[in-house]
């Protein structure tokens, strides 16, 4: 018994470790990824509609292999980027899905 609570509670860290590592990836309300052909949307953006968002998306510039995602913080929801987003299209992409 005390092996199954042992396991329990290393399974309920691992998994918050992986949160914290891929940013709430797996809670995601949307997902963008950035591809060679263009941006192609998970989910959805609320309050936009997907071609809105992709065109807007595409409008960037990005990279390939670039993500954007919505993670839900309560009544909120925060905007999360991959690595290769400059600061200066995070907040405009911010401001874009935000408001």
């Amino acid at each position: 018994m005390g092996r199954i609570i042992l396991l329990l509670i290393v399974a309920a860290f691992a998994y918050g470790i992986y949160q914290v590592v891929t940013g709430g990836l797996s809670a995601a309300k949307f997902v963008l990824r950035i591809g060679t052909a263009g941006a192609t949307l998970k989910g959805s953006v609320p309050g936009k509609s997907d071609s809105d968002v992709i065109d807007f998306v595409d409008g960037l510039g990005l990279e390939s292999g670039n993500k954007i995602w919505g993670v839900p913080d309560g009544d909120t929801l925060r905007v999360r980027f991959s690595d290769g987003i400059p600061a200066n299209l995070q907040q405009r992409i911010r401001n874009y899905f935000l408001n």
